[in-house]
């Protein structure tokens, strides 16, 4: 059993490379470097970090994050079906194509998806359901307690690095007179660790997978998850108004989950 799954771990390994999403966000990030760049110039006639800087925080801070959130994730035994994953995606493409990295929050992004995905399963979309024959038999009180998580998660990031090298910004007052601003416009690439429904793996413990997965056997998958953040800070330093809203979204995380796992 023991080689069964250390070559399911590193076939998920290998997909992780192959995500789409972890190359679409390359791009994305060096178009957020791009509009930072030309709004600072516009504004102050000069670049405050280089292009390149969006790229390496999205790809280095999520990390610690991401593997944490893997192991709890691993831990409960959370599966998300395919046909769920690529509603998730398509998701956070969309919503990454607008440049204002708070609609990644998991928040929206999987709160959108489980209407998509419950409004596909409930009209019988039969060209979707043809394709991921397993896509709609979710546990919705697993993918409740991992939006929970994911926003306990965004908002542990947010506290972590959302405050740092904010970029500034100029806003005229109603009385036309300029006021500074900062801005944070942060995203985070989770190396995100769960079970996915699929003639595969099977558990031989009673109490795994805590939350039980459809069908009763299982694939390994690692995907790229972003989780986004974004605020003007006005009046106050960054690192203190930020914190603050990080900690709101966390507390909202934990009713979240709270809620799921009731």
């Amino acid at each position: 059993m023991s080689v069964e799954w250390a070559i399911e771990l590193l076939k998920s390994a290998g997909l992780f490379f192959l995500h789409p999403l972890f190359w679409f966000f390359m791009i994305i990030s060096l178009a957020y470097g791009y509009a930072r760049i030309k709004r600072e110039r516009k504004t102050f006639h000069t670049r405050i970090a280089d292009i390149y800087d969006e790229l390496k925080f999205t790809y280095t801070k999520g990390l610690i994050p991401g593997i944490i959130l893997s192991v709890i994730l691993f831990g409960l035994g959370i599966s998300v079906p395919l046909g769920m994953l690529g509603i998730i995606a398509v998701v956070t493409a969309a919503a990454a194509l607008v440049l204002r990295a708070n609609w990644l929050s998991a928040a929206y992004i999987v709160g959108v998806s489980m209407i998509i995905g419950f409004g596909l399963s409930y009209f019988q979309a039969e060209p979707f359901l043809n394709r991921f024959p397993q896509g709609f038999e979710i546990n919705w009180p697993a993918i409740a307690v991992l939006l929970g998580l994911l926003v306990i998660t965004e908002g542990a990031a947010a506290y972590r690095s959302a405050h740092v090298k904010t970029s500034p910004a100029l806003v005229v007052s109603s009385r036309g007179l300029p006021i500074g601003q900062q801005i944070s416009n942060r995203a985070w690439l989770l190396p995100l660790f769960i079970l996915v429904p699929g003639n595969g793996l099977e558990s031989h413990l009673s109490w795994w997978p805590v939350f039980s997965v459809p069908g009763g056997s299982f694939h390994f998958i690692w995907i790229p998850y972003i989780i986004g953040f974004g605020q003007r800070v006005q009046g106050s330093l960054p690192a203190i108004s930020i914190k603050t809203t990080a900690k709101r979204i966390a507390i909202l995380g934990l009713v979240i989950t709270a809620f799921g796992a009731a």
